[in-house]
This record gives C-alpha cells, structure tokens and sequence, in this order.
C-alpha cells in the first residue's frame, strides 16, 4: 500500500464564505486528496473544538490559521511515512497527538479534515471508489454491514429555533 509522503493545509472560505480548513495528503505513489472541514452554526457543549484563532481582526475572530500550522507542522510531519490504509492508526496517532478529550489543542477541523483527506487517498490508492472502501474497511473490524435508516427532524432546538432547547434537533429514526 502507498505512504503518505506529505500532507499540507491552507485556509479556505466555505459555501457561507466563512473560513475553515482544506488539508492535502499526497501519497508516495503520486495520488493526492483534498477535504476540507465543515463547521456548523450552532455546536453543542459536548462537540469537539474547532480551532479558532479569535482574532478580530481576522475574519472577525474566525480564521482558522492556528489550525492550519497544526497539520503543516504537527499532524503532516506525525503521519508521513504511514500506510494510507491504515485509518485507525492515523486516527488514533492524531488523537493521542492532541492529549484532549475535545481534541481542542490540535483542532478538530485539523484532525477531522486530515483524516478525510487520507480515507479518501486509501480508497483512492486502492481505486476504488469512496463507499466501497469504507464498506471494507469496516469489514475487517467484523462490524455487521447494514443498509442506511432514514432520520427525519421533527423539532429544532439550539440557534436554529427561536426557544431555549439545549439539543439542536430531535429525530425519528424507523426502526
């Protein structure tokens, strides 16, 4: 399987033209992915942290610049040389990088966009197309594989809803 030769991130803006993070993972074997990090309007207390700068003068305190010299000179030079398809340990290797429950000292947008960008150059490397590449990857965990459920939002809580709820959404899952 191919190694990871070089990751790299930059600041870009999102559909909301609000910053956030893109991570590159580029392989030895010349394949390279780009993901890029979403953040949503309202985050619940127990979610994990999306690095800020808190700037005001930056994007009135939303840049992600903090988060994007963590991949370029923490998380990129941790998992160079690792197998691409080897998800759990990349993950696990930039958990514990972190030393946070919240993943608040590296930044969850740098450890969740790194971590799709290289899913997405393992299933690339194996030329197989994203959906199939995870359904073998949780394959060799021995999880049961199942077709998706539906989940339909019936209320909204949290900044999407003119009330006080502290959950954002409640859902009706069939099952």
């Amino acid at each position: 399987m191919a190694k990871i030769k070089q990751i790299w991130a930059k600041q870009i803006l999102n559909s909301k033209g609000n910053p956030t993070i893109e991570t590159t993972v580029a392989l030895d074997d010349g394949i390279q992915t780009v993901a890029s990090c979403p953040s949503g309007t309202s985050v619940g207390k127990k979610e994990a942290v999306e690095l800020k700068d808190n700037d005001p003068k930056m994007f009135l305190g939303q840049s992600v610049y903090k988060a994007v010299d963590n991949v370029n000179k923490i998380i990129g030079p941790l998992l160079v040389g690792m197998d691409a398809s080897t998800q759990n340990e990349i993950d696990s290797k930039m958990i514990k990088e972190d030393q946070t429950p919240d993943k608040s000292r590296l930044g969850a947008n740098a450890i969740l966009s790194t971590s799709i960008a290289c899913v997405k150059a393992g299933a690339k490397s194996y030329n197989m197309p994203l959906f199939a590449y995870l359904r073998e990857f949780v394959k060799k965990d021995g999880s049961v594989l199942k077709i998706p459920t539906p989940a339909f939002n019936l209320v909204n809580g949290g900044k999407h809803a003119a009330g006080t709820l502290d959950f954002q959404e409640f859902l009706v899952i069939p099952a």
